[in-house]
């Protein structure tokens, strides 16, 4: 199985994309492919969710829940972790939830009520 995507930012939430996959059995000397489009939003930093069809797809036990290979619609989502990730994140979840504590950061305040060990 190979595969490839290529993607383009239109802004800094937005980015179109194309997927493509190839499936070659030797054994039969058989090729399968996967073409299709796909449009990307961010949701928050580091949090994408995907829409995309495949025009042409197939299907493969071992391929086709893992790479989006089907023949029609899906939606795929993307998750950036970096050194930072994380404490946005809970900061991110803090400031929504009304989390409160004495700590400086999410982390701490989680931990005051109990909610981390």
């Amino acid at each position: 199985m190979k595969g490839g995507e290529y993607r383009h930012d239109i802004n800094e939430r937005f980015d179109l994309g194309l997927q493509m996959g190839l499936l070659h059995s030797m054994q039969a000397n058989n090729y399968q492919y996967s073409l299709g489009p796909t449009v990307g939003v961010s949701l928050i930093k580091n949090l994408w969710v995907s829409l995309g069809y495949n025009f042409r797809g197939f299907e493969d036990d071992d391929f086709s829940t893992a790479g989006y290979t089907s023949q029609g619609p899906y939606i795929k989502l993307r998750f950036a972790f970096d050194q930072n990730s994380v404490r946005d994140a809970l900061n991110w979840f803090k400031t929504k939830c009304g989390v409160t504590g004495e700590g400086s950061d999410a982390a701490s305040s989680l931990k005051d009520q109990g909610s981390l060990q």
